[in-house]
């Protein structure tokens, strides 16, 4: 049987395994994983029950405003992660990435005060849903940026923190409603992004030198 494919060759660089694990020992690695994760966690804490968040803006209007919420999110990550690929090809980086970290956690600070209508929710949701979309990308860069060779493996960390990163902002944003209202969901959320946030600012501040790609380059 004739197999034709029109996908192109992958060609990954020839190294060794332990040069694809060096980049593991270093701490700037570990702590953009760690962003990931809290960063995904933060975002859904509030994503995973959207539909609770929002049910005063959506009860009561057409049967699919909640759809729309979701579509205009959904839109919103597209709109940031083509938005991010430009400006990190035209901005340093980590600058990106504190203003797409920053901005999440701001639209998470503010969620109380726009989930009860359904126009200023629906606003506010691709707003979110394009800071969320941007920090993906911009992670992503920042890894592939520092260690090229090594980026398949930290591509898959990168998406194994991501879904864990899922998984515990599902389970947080469950055990903070034994607590708060559901509509504040956004508040300790925040707290969450802000602590990603933080940790990029710090590293940035702490060795500006290696946090660029040049310097990561002419350390292989």
């Amino acid at each position: 049987m004739l197999h034709v494919s029109i996908l192109p060759k992958v060609v990954l660089p020839a190294t060794s395994l332990m040069a694809r694990l060096a980049p593991l020992r270093q701490p700037k690695v570990l702590s953009i994983l760690v962003v990931t994760l809290l960063v995904m966690a933060g975002h859904y804490a509030v994503y995973t029950y959207i539909g609770a968040v929002t049910a005063s803006a959506t009860t009561g209007s057409f049967s699919q405003a909640l759809t729309m919420i979701l579509f205009v999110w959904g839109v919103g990550v597209l709109v940031g992660n083509f938005f991010a690929g430009h400006l990190v090809d035209q901005r340093p980086v980590l600058g990106v990435a504190v203003g797409a970290l920053a901005g999440g956690t701001v639209l998470l600070a503010i969620s109380p005060l726009t989930v009860s209508n359904l126009a200023i929710a629906s606003v506010w949701a691709a707003i979110w849903g394009t800071t969320d979309g941007m920090a993906s990308v911009v992670q992503q860069h920042r890894l592939v940026t520092f260690a090229p060779a090594s980026s398949p493996m930290l591509l898959g960390l990168n998406s194994s923190a991501i879904y864990f990163g899922v998984a515990i902002g599902g389970g947080l944003g469950g055990l903070a409603q034994e607590w708060l209202s559901v509509t504040l969901l956004g508040v300790p959320a925040a707290v969450l992004a802000l602590l990603a946030t933080t940790i990029t600012v710090v590293e940035g501040r702490a060795d500006p030198a290696k946090a660029s790609p040049k310097a990561a380059e002419n350390r292989r």
